[in-house]
């Protein structure tokens, strides 16, 4: 990645950016340097920076790559049968720690602690996360990988309408055929479209001449289908390739994901700014990754991972695929862990697009201070004050 863009990144979500929290504060009280240090080790976690000083990385690298290299020629029960092998190696990844890695919010914690001892303030104003001061929002999200998977969007597609849910469904444009139709009645009803790579064959991301050559093809079919957003094939990703791409807001990244080809994680619950776009990093384990690969027999492990993330006012992001729900067991899962998100308070559900619109606007957005009360300027419908302060060591969001 070039400094530049790692800059930016850093510029643009530093913690008192993230917080929206008066940065004055912290410039005055915690001094340059010692911000500077919270911010590049902030930047750290979101660019994956980790991921390129590991040497296990570049053995799971190898694996990866022989592994992808020989799937075209195996059959799908052979292809999960590998898949089910290198679980061995990855499952003895020491860092990120899945299926949750609080690393990055420890680093904010640690801001946040020091400029409350420094200042003797008992809590600090913020601009809250989400609209009308939501508590967390909820995205839903799928990848449509065959042409068998499109064809099973309708049992997807009513089971969401019936709970009040709409999502997203990311096609391979060049995969297979995709239905005009289909994509015509999904969007009247109130679903989004987006992209999920151009062929779906393991090499866009293979090195920067073949990225270079499809996006064009991939920026295509975003103005063609009228998207906003892009998902690539298997998460694989590369900060500085996706810039060329026409979108506002990307799906590739992930909290963390030791069971991806290209694991790791930007450790974020949150949206964040990745150069030219907003990225909305998946939250919740992929429904391949549980099912298929783990063999997880019930939605535990998504529960779970919710209270931590309702904890944090974070988001959670889903990706599922009509590919695997197509099995009934998969399907009624899928089903009653949306019920049981619709019982949980306070939640905003949207669609990728509103989330990354609303994050753009909020990162524009600062406190000033007025006749002795903090204001947002400029001002944003839907956004309220919180307040960040500290109980038994942990940050409390009201």
């Amino acid at each position: 990645m070039s400094n530049g863009l790692q800059e930016k990144i850093k510029t643009d979500n530093n913690l008192t950016n993230f917080l929206k929290t008066p940065g004055e504060l912290f410039e005055e009280k915690l001094g340059a340097e010692k911000l500077d240090a919270l911010n590049r080790k902030i930047a750290y976690y979101l660019s994956e920076q980790y991921t390129r000083e590991n040497s296990h990385s570049r053995l799971k690298s190898l694996l990866k790559d022989t592994f992808y290299a020989v799937k075209p020629l195996v059959p799908r029960f052979i292809q999960i049968g590998l898949r089910k092998k290198y679980l061995f190696f990855q499952k003895k990844t020491d860092f990120p720690s899945w299926p949750t890695d609080l690393s990055l919010y420890d680093t904010y914690k640690k801001g946040i602690q020091e400029i409350l001892t420094l200042t003797g303030l008992t809590e600090l104003p913020f601009i809250n996360f989400w609209p009308k001061g939501k508590k967390f929002a909820l995205v839903l999200t799928h990848d449509v990988e065959t042409a068998e998977g499109q064809k099973n969007i309708w049992n997807v597609k009513e089971i969401e309408e019936e709970l009040g849910f709409r999502s997203s469904w990311n096609f391979v444009p060049e995969r297979y055929r995709i239905d005009d139709r289909l994509v015509r009645e999904l969007r009247e009803s109130g679903f989004e479209i987006g992209i999920h790579g151009l062929k779906h064959d393991g090499k866009l991301f293979k090195n920067q001449q073949i990225f270079q050559e499809r996006a064009p093809r991939i920026n295509h079919y975003l103005k063609k289908y009228d998207c906003y957003g892009f998902r690539s094939p298997m998460t694989w990703r590369n900060y500085e390739y996706m810039q060329s791409l026409e979108i506002k807001y990307d799906l590739s990244f992930f909290d963390s994901d030791i069971f991806e080809g290209q694991a790791g994680g930007t450790l974020s619950f949150h949206p964040f700014l990745l150069g030219k776009f907003v990225e909305l990093p998946y939250t919740l384990p992929q429904d391949h990754t549980l099912f298929i690969l783990l063999e997880e027999k019930d939605d535990k492990i998504w529960e779970n991972k919710m209270k931590v993330i309702r904890q944090f006012q974070g988001m959670a992001l889903m990706i599922t695929h009509p590919d695997y729900l197509i099995k009934k067991n998969l399907l009624n899962t899928y089903r009653e862990f949306l019920l049981k998100l619709k019982k949980m308070p306070d939640y905003w559900h949207a669609l990728p697009k509103e989330v990354a619109e609303w994050w753009s606007r909020r990162a524009k957005c600062i406190l000033k201070r007025k006749d002795d009360k903090w204001q947002i300027s400029p001002p944003l419908e839907g956004a309220s004050l919180g307040t960040l302060r500290l109980k038994e060591g942990e940050v409390i969001f009201g």
